[in-house]
């Protein structure tokens, strides 16, 4: 038996969904037609694609340039601040020639 929607007409039945029978038949597909202009519209849009994919770059390049520049200050830095410290010492005596031995003033 069908199952009736509440407050209809008893001859209005509802009926179950089904799967489809035959497989739906394809939309016929045609060759497309090429302008050339189309295609040189085409192209001149990949412009700024490549003007974009530059900018990256350059950006990219600036960023490892300060990247190189900063670790060479902080080498410059550190080789300056070991010379200082050896110039301190020798004002001050500290470093002597020789391992071992009797310890002698530079």
């Amino acid at each position: 038996m069908y199952p009736q929607i509440v407050g209809a007409p008893s001859d209005v039945r509802l009926e179950y969904l089904q799967l489809q029978k035959s497989k739906p038949k394809p939309i016929a597909t045609y060759e497309p037609e090429i302008d050339d202009e189309f295609l040189l519209h085409k192209n001149d849009k990949k412009k700024p694609v490549d003007e974009k994919i530059l900018k990256r770059k350059i950006k990219e390049h600036e960023k490892v340039a300060v990247r190189e520049i900063r670790k060479d200050t902080l080498v410059l830095q550190k080789e300056r601040a070991r010379e200082s410290q050896l110039k301190k010492d020798l004002s001050r005596g500290k470093i002597f020639k020789g391992g071992n031995g009797p310890k002698d003033e530079i």
